[in-house]
């Protein structure tokens, strides 16, 4: 499943990015992609600023080979990477002081932290063709990072072999307590509410996949957790979605 590969290059970038040393085997992977070097070698990636430039011009590149793999998720995975980029671009705003840093959006935010900071990618704009997306919010956007970060746990961290669930029941819960915060907090019009709708699909889509493989463990299904809102809704909200228009009470 390639949302899995995805999920993992997401968790072994952040880890570069904290200077993590307890690493995984993916995250040394990339470490070593001569790819990966044209954008981030040592003598180009030594600030924060840096390094997330260049491990950003790394994963749009693989999450396009990833999205051709899989017929009809190149929009959802530009979406996923953009909630990716979204979190540390917020951070990089909150640690320079950046004023009205709640009311800025990914545009902006990208032209004036990391743009400039993307080297032998002058062929490479990470936010061309979006068709609107590029003007989400910023710190709204952080946060559907954080609900994905969750299901790439669940995600990635899965093991079939385990002997029992706790830790796949336990980021379940973390993914249920997020979407409902998420929903509570998001702007209800059709834009916000398509990215919701996205990562709950992409939720259940792996748990109904574990709970079939574990038919021997019919528990499971109810120790899972499913992604409602505070008001026990489990819903998708959008409702004839064309195109990102963040502008729009619709």
């Amino acid at each position: 499943m390639e949302v899995k590969e995805l999920c993992e290059k997401f968790i072994a970038a952040d880890k570069i990015i904290n200077g993590e040393n307890n690493g995984n085997l993916t995250m040394w992977d990339m470490i070593n992609d001569p790819e990966f070097k044209t954008y981030c070698d040592s003598s180009k990636c030594r600030t924060t600023k840096e390094k997330i430039g260049g491990l950003s011009a790394y994963l749009f590149m693989k999450e396009r080979v990833l999205a051709t793999r899989e017929i009809g998720t190149s929009g959802l995975y530009d979406e996923y990477f953009l909630m990716w980029l979204s979190d540390k671009l917020y951070k990089i705003a909150h640690d320079e002081g950046k004023s009205q840093i709640n009311d800025i959006t990914l545009n902006s935010a990208y032209e004036q932290y990391l743009k400039k900071n993307i080297v032998n990618s002058n062929h490479l704009d990470l936010l061309d063709k979006l068709n609107g997306l590029e003007e989400v919010n910023l710190m709204h956007m952080k946060h559907f990072y954080k609900l994905l970060n969750d299901i790439c746990k669940v995600i990635a961290y899965y093991n079939p072999n385990d002997k029992d669930n706790n830790k796949l029941i336990s980021n379940s819960a973390e993914c249920y307590n997020q979407y409902s915060s998420l929903y509570d907090s998001v702007p209800k019009c059709n834009s916000y509410l398509h990215l919701l709708d996205n990562l709950k699909k992409t939720y259940y889509n792996f748990i109904d996949s574990v709970i079939n493989e574990n038919n021997k463990k019919p528990d499971l299904a109810w120790d899972l957790k499913t992604l409602k809102t505070s008001d026990g809704k489990d819903n998708y909200f959008a409702k004839g979605f064309t195109t990102f228009d963040f502008n729009s009470s619709e």
